[in-house]
């Protein structure tokens, strides 16, 4: 078993401090397999296959945090702000009807992303 005491539950606590167990808090940690079954429910992984970890826009700005983005909508509106300034992106030409996966690579602005499939 791996059980890492203090890093993985600081991180749940500080997303979510009633997340772990009574057991978890007097232990003040999580097993590993637990952690990672419990972010895979607060984001998008389990209900749509796939997370954002997060993202680098060609202006340089980054962000990580995306750990609770879960809904559909919470997903096309990062991606929208993703794409902003890029007019010829499926998110805009698109937004609103994206069906189907398409994978769209830019090399002059070294991007990715996946559209989502309509449920």
């Amino acid at each position: 078993m791996d059980c890492k005491i203090g890093d993985m539950y600081e991180k749940m606590i500080q997303i979510d401090p009633k997340a772990p167990s009574e057991e978890e808090h007097r232990s003040k940690g999580v097993t590993k397999p637990r952690y990672m079954i419990w972010r895979e429910t607060i984001s998008s992984t389990a209900t749509l296959g796939f997370r954002i970890d997060g993202v680098k826009k060609a202006d340089g700005t980054s962000s990580k945090d995306f750990k609770t983005t879960k809904t559909r909508e919470q997903i096309l509106e990062a991606f929208k702000d993703f794409t902003n300034n890029f007019p010829n992106s499926l998110i805009e030409k698109h937004s609103g009807n994206i069906d189907g996966v398409t994978i769209l690579q830019n090399p002059r602005a070294h991007w990715k992303f996946s559209s989502l499939r309509s449920r």
